[in-house]
């Protein structure tokens, strides 16, 4: 059975980390309901722009063709990834200080994304809880004493993870769910297949598989390659080990909603994406190491050299 060690560990560093900064960690935690309004206003104007692009390209047979297709799910895939890390956010409370408004909201930002808001918070729970530890479900040490089958898991992840786990959602969240949740779980999953049903009944396949479908699969890829690297190659024993940081550039940071900084996610889960870099900056002269990527490519590259040399050892370990 899981245990508390991991979370009490994760306590105790957060104290030690915080201690002397409770001004400007409470600074940190006020959430910015304008801030949200603005980040799911600009998305949802990208996600449109990119059903522009895509419906011109439908429209036109010339050579104009498959590049306004192309970048129509390019576009649309950035703004649904976009959705799906701000209902990350909302599975921690942190878009709307009202309860109500943040599930509500929370569920639209989660329709498009096929799985139910409760249902992943359930996981989502556990995995911040157990991190790295007995009870995480995302760690494959639960599943697997041979080395060679964590890797192959981690592949498996990595080519079609996200499009297998996103529907088991409802079955793996229905059974560790408590009796209320089970019961918001079937609420929203009903609320949303009727939102489903009345969007497949309205529009041809042939355009949602443009604007909706195929860019949700390129929003799988994304996570699948975020979750790797924010937790593959990293001890599970301690808080500053168990997830990885990664320092890119700011396109990449804009578009991933600062989710990048994961260490200081974990950490610190109440704080709102939008305040994870200026945490970042307060914490960094008090983190005696850490584990980090200078980037997602850089990290897939040592990734797969220690793929190749069979080494589990952490990757990108860094001491100040």
């Amino acid at each position: 059975m899981p245990t508390v060690s991991h979370a009490d560990a994760t306590m105790n560093t957060r104290q030690v980390l915080s201690s002397g900064l409770e001004a400007q960690m409470a600074a940190l935690r006020r959430l910015r309901p304008a801030r949200r309004l603005a980040e799911i206003g600009f998305f949802a104007l990208l996600w449109a722009a990119g059903m522009a692009l895509a419906l011109a390209g439908l429209g036109t047979d010339g050579a104009w063709h498959w590049p306004l297709r192309r970048a129509g799910i390019a576009t649309a895939g950035l703004a649904l990834n976009a959705f799906f890390l701000l209902s990350h956010d909302g599975h921690h409370g942190l878009l709307f200080n009202n309860a109500r408004i943040n599930h509500a909201v929370n569920i639209l930002l989660c329709a498009p994304l096929l799985h139910s808001p409760t249902g992943y918070r359930v996981l989502h729970e556990a995995h911040h809880r157990f991190l790295g530890g007995p009870g995480d479900p995302d760690h494959f040490h639960n599943y697997a004493s041979d080395a060679r089958l964590r890797w192959a898991l981690h592949w498996v992840r990595l080519l079609i993870g996200t499009l297998i786990y996103m529907p088991l959602i409802a079955v793996i969240s229905f059974r560790r769910a408590g009796p209320a949740d089970r019961r918001a779980i079937a609420v929203e999953y009903a609320v949303m297949v009727a939102i489903w049903w009345l969007v497949l009944a309205s529009f041809p396949m042939r355009i949602l598989f443009q604007v909706w479908l195929i860019p949700g699969v390129m929003v799988g890829y994304i996570s699948a390659v975020r979750a790797v690297t924010q937790h593959a190659l990293t001890p599970g024993d301690d808080p500053l080990l168990a997830s990885r940081s990664v320092e890119s550039n700011p396109v990449v940071t804009f578009f991933l909603l600062n989710e990048n900084f994961h260490l200081e996610h974990h950490l610190f889960p109440e704080i709102p994406s939008y305040n994870l870099p200026r945490l970042r900056r307060l914490l960094e002269s008090r983190l005696p190491y850490t584990v980090e990527a200078p980037s997602y490519t850089r990290f897939m590259l040592g990734f797969i050299g220690r793929f190749l040399r069979a080494d589990e050892s952490p990757l990108g370990v860094r001491h100040r």
